[in-house]
């Protein structure tokens, strides 16, 4: 069944209450509802534990997506113990991984500020992170830094519902096609950055 995205609506949320919902034949955990994020866009998915009534831990090794986006599946470490359906767990985020992964996250969409190319793919690590463009030519990469660190001034942050509409996603200043998300699902929330054009 659909999973609830608690982090649609808070993205600093670590812990929650949840109902296990199914018991998956790869060992995945579902449940009715998550703080967990699930792999996806390049972004690892989040570690944590899920704690039982007795106060038990299950550690989880990874969080990844079904069969569809809205099936979550939590995975415990090898030989990890499994809960009931029916069970109530409190769901744990490994907070301070979790942030570091946001952080970087954040760096990837500034860069791509900077960089005003065409995005062919991403990844994001806890210690470093990558962003490819499709250039035909070299930048300087100290311009490119100093460029990141000029002061600017402080703007409120702002949230916007993505559209589900290729055409509307293209000028909303997506440049993957792939951001956009499909039309079965919810819309979700991103924070906006003010975009400045990189003056070569």
């Amino acid at each position: 069944m659909p999973v609830e995205a608690l982090y649609r609506d808070d993205f600093y949320l670590s812990t929650a209450e949840a109902v296990v919902t199914a018991i998956h034949e790869d060992g995945g955990i579902g449940l009715d509802r998550t703080c967990f994020y699930a792999a996806s866009g390049g972004q690892p998915g989040d570690t944590g534990f899920l704690e039982r009534a007795d106060g038990t831990k299950i550690q989880l090794g990874q969080t990844k997506h079904g069969a569809t986006k809205d099936i979550v599946l939590h995975m415990p470490l090898e030989g990890g113990a499994q809960p009931l359906v029916g069970e109530n767990l409190v769901m744990h985020i490994d907070w301070q991984r979790r942030y570091r992964l946001m952080r970087m996250h954040t760096a990837c969409h500034l860069l791509s500020v900077v960089c005003q190319y065409p995005i062919t793919g991403a990844a994001v690590g806890e210690e470093e992170s990558r962003v490819d463009f499709d250039m035909g030519e070299t930048i300087d990469r100290q311009e490119v830094t100093a460029k990141l660190m000029e002061p600017r001034r402080p703007e409120p942050p702002r949230l916007r519902t993505m559209d589900h509409r290729r055409g509307a996603c293209r000028q909303s200043g997506h440049r993957q096609v792939e951001e956009c998300p499909p039309a079965d699902r919810p819309r979700p929330r991103q924070p906006r950055l003010h975009r400045r054009k990189f003056q070569r």
